[in-house]
């Protein structure tokens, strides 16, 4: 993204105004990138942090999923807490929560552990609800589809980085501190976001009771629903194949738990051209989000059922690749329709982000929750993993997104 020509596009803003655009536009994703390093930096290296603490490898998987507990109450607290605070303050809340989290991997017991890893996904849930709202509030509408590709993109940049460096990282500086890569890269970010001024005006003095009565309006949007229902699929299947292929392509095609983990970069790494493209074609080409919910619906099952079961490695790199792009492809459609709605407001978008987050982050907590036992009792993981990439259609759900009238 070319933020120079993005800046010469709006002559009229003043200096204050475009140094929040630049931390709009760099900052935030990039934090809610060290965000998702921390949050899946443990996968390459759970054996030795079960083995640290004791517990069976099965276990581990709730170090991952309890991150996306904590998402599916927060975000609804998150858009309260915004239009209350206003967003600069939330947001300054959410990254001090991220950055004293990676104190986890120094903790002594099991449970400390996972309650530190609960503290990084209020922190991550409160973030990433508010970024949609941040765009709203500070950048004009010609650069909203490509500033929320690069938020939807932020994350898995993380756990590309995380895939990608931590296991060789370990060897040289030890599990613990490789994990906390991302807390250095969040606390910088957090840092630029605090030198600049209030992203919008600040809210209007309300009574508590007034600001609920706007959040239970949202609930009563159509639009609230529908995006959490085409979010929720490809959200839990992400989190499915980010937690447990690599333990599928250990244990089905011998392959090293350090080639694995390449394939997870790889199949990791094409969503970051599919959001970016998607959000460059959004703004400039087809302006519809139907065709890129229509592809990615179609094309995600199949990839990762062909991932799953594919003997060699081209088969493997063609999969994993199509699986990337159909996962990411949907996000910048969705949250820019839901923008584009006729009087929406940052606060209004806080609160229906919110909801929306929480009930993708309910089903994408749940279905590795389930996941972990079959697997401990003996289930094909291959087989299971097939049949999460059948969420992968939940995007068409946002075919039936209309712009309200009046």
């Amino acid at each position: 993204m070319n933020v120079a020509a993005a800046s010469a596009a709006a002559p009229s803003m003043s200096m204050g105004e475009r140094g929040r655009a630049l931390v709009v536009l760099v900052s935030l994703p990039l934090l809610y990138a060290c965000f998702g390093l921390t949050w899946m930096g443990f996968v390459p290296v759970m054996p030795e942090i079960t083995s640290a603490f004791g517990v069976e490898r099965a276990s581990g998987a709730l170090l991952i999923t309890v991150i996306s507990m904590a998402k599916s109450v927060v975000p609804i607290v998150a858009g309260i807490v915004a239009a209350r605070l206003g967003l600069r303050r939330a947001l300054l809340l959410a990254g001090a929560l991220i950055v004293v989290a990676g104190i986890a991997p120094f903790l002594p017991t099991w449970g400390a552990l996972v309650a530190a890893r609960f503290v990084l996904g209020v922190g991550g849930a409160m973030w990433v609800t508010l970024l949609g709202p941040a765009v709203l509030a500070v950048l004009p509408t010609s650069w909203r589809p490509v500033a929320n590709a690069a938020n939807g993109i932020a994350v898995n940049l993380g756990v590309v980085v995380a895939l990608a460096v931590i296991l060789p990282l370990s060897s040289m500086i030890g599990w613990q501190w490789a994990v906390s890569l991302g807390t250095l890269g969040a606390a910088l970010c957090l840092l630029l976001t605090a030198s600049v001024g209030p992203f919008g005006a600040p809210p209007a003095p309300v009574p508590v009771r007034d600001t609920l009565t706007a959040y239970a309006r949202t609930l009563k949007l159509r639009e609230t629903w529908l995006l959490a229902l085409a979010f929720s699929g490809p959200l839990a299947l992400y989190l499915v194949l980010n937690t447990f292929l690599g333990q599928h392509l250990e244990a089905a095609f011998a392959l090293p738990r350090a080639t694995a983990m390449r394939w997870l970069v790889w199949l990791n790494i094409w969503g970051i051209p599919a959001s970016l493209g998607a959000g460059l074609l959004l703004a400039r080409v087809w302006r519809s989000p139907r065709p890129y919910l229509v592809v990615a619906s179609l094309v995600l099952p199949v990839a990762v059922a062909g991932g799953v079961l594919a003997p060699t490695d081209g088969m493997r790199a063609l999969c994993f690749a199509l699986a990337g792009l159909g996962m990411f492809l949907p996000v910048s459609p969705l949250i820019t329709t839901v923008q584009q709605l006729p009087g929406q407001t940052p606060s209004a978008l806080g609160m229906i982000l919110g909801t929306m987050f929480a009930v993708t982050y309910v089903v994408s907590s749940a279905v590795p929750s389930v996941m972990a036992p079959l697997v401990s009792q003996g289930a094909s993981l291959g087989t299971l993993l097939i049949a999460a990439g059948l969420l992968g259609a939940t995007p068409l759900a946002g075919l039936f997104l209309r712009a309200r009238q009046g």
